[in-house]
């Protein structure tokens, strides 16, 4: 069980409400299995309306999981926020350095640039984004790059779908320069698909085309995205 605690900022039974324009920054969520390094979100029932847009999230820290942001039991939106410089570290982690999708998530989350987020913990994943069991996210026109995994068997430096997340889908999104780190050996690593995930992949620009860590019983679906894939920073005349 994933302890919310919202380094920054906890929502809870919250109805109508919105974060905006605001620099999230140096807060910690500590403590065995906390998660929310700079907001922590939970309760599905009223944390539907809530709005988490236009701020800057970095340099916060999470023990177990989200190291910017945790949402458990919610459904908001999170849109045009940059969310960079976070991590999760422990001897015992779950994942997401940029944000944790846990029980009944449903978040819509648009037009972020999620950079230079981590995890560096023994047995964790998504070094951006980490979708747990029961989640079911849409991420749409977002950006992630160089965001890590560091540890001996963690996957999926971008994306980490785990155990029922199923109806997950990624749009329009870019997926770029994302890694794992096991000891001296550093990978491209883009999506992570573990224990049963399921996960759709439409209409994305990924690094390698489908650089892609899947395990057995995983499903993707592939479709419309860049093949070969395109360097986004490179000008499309060079």
């Amino acid at each position: 069980m994933i302890m919310v605690y919202g380094g920054g900022i906890y929502c809870q039974l919250v109805s109508s409400s919105v974060i905006t324009g605001n620099t999230i920054e140096r807060n910690w969520a500590d403590g065995f299995l906390a998660s929310g390094g700079g907001i922590g979100v939970c309760d599905v029932a009223q944390a539907n309306n809530l709005i988490i847009t236009m701020n800057t999230i970095r340099g916060n820290h999470a023990y177990a999981c989200g190291g910017a942001i945790s949402l458990v039991y919610s459904s908001p939106s999170v849109s045009f926020n940059t969310i960079t410089a976070n991590n999760v570290e422990a001897d015992y982690g779950v994942g997401g350095g940029a944000v944790y999708c846990g029980d009944e998530c449903g978040a819509q989350i648009v037009n972020n640039a999620i950079c230079g987020n981590q995890v560096i913990a023994g047995s964790s994943d998504g070094g951006a984004l980490f979708f747990g069991p029961g989640s079911s996210p849409t991420i749409e026109n977002c950006t992630l790059s160089v965001n890590r995994v560091i540890c001996s068997t963690g996957q999926g430096g971008g994306i980490s779908c785990k155990g029922s997340a199923s109806g997950t889908k990624v749009r329009n999104t870019i997926s770029w320069g994302n890694q794992v780190v096991h000891g001296s050996q550093t990978l491209s690593s883009e999506i992570a698909l573990r224990s049963g995930a399921d996960l759709e992949v439409d209409y994305s620009d990924v690094y390698g085309g489908s650089s892609v860590y899947q395990e057995s019983g995983c499903t993707l679906v592939w479709n419309g995205n860049l093949d070969p894939p395109a360097n986004p920073l490179r000008r499309a005349d060079e």
